[in-house]
């Protein structure tokens, strides 16, 4: 069963922030981070336990999903898994302090 994706405003802000930033380097880069992206993400939606949970300090943030964008395995899409989609928190370089970020 494919569920559907939700992608958050923040998560819509990093895959254009990484795309842009990457397009600096090459215009062919950044086209293809930002179709990875979504290519990651369609694949989540088939199988949604693909990503590794990850266990953040703070209490209030739980259930939280790991897995790297294909071809750009430095960067990760954050995630949680819903009974009607997947949602997509955030999409981080691997030198992001996680922590910090979802604490806030």
């Amino acid at each position: 069963m494919t569920l559907r994706f939700d992608i958050a405003p923040h998560a819509q802000d990093d895959i254009l922030d990484h795309a842009f930033y990457l397009s600096d380097q090459s215009t062919e880069v950044g086209a293809r981070f930002f179709d990875n992206v979504f290519l990651s993400i369609q694949r989540l939606s088939e199988m949604p336990e693909l990503g590794s949970i990850y266990y953040f300090e703070h209490a209030d943030v739980y259930n939280i999903r790991i897995w790297p964008v294909k071809g750009f395995r430095n960067y990760l899409i954050f995630y949680r898994v819903k009974s009607d989609c997947i949602q997509i928190l955030r999409i981080l370089h691997g030198s992001t302090d996680y922590e910090m970020l979802f604490n806030e």
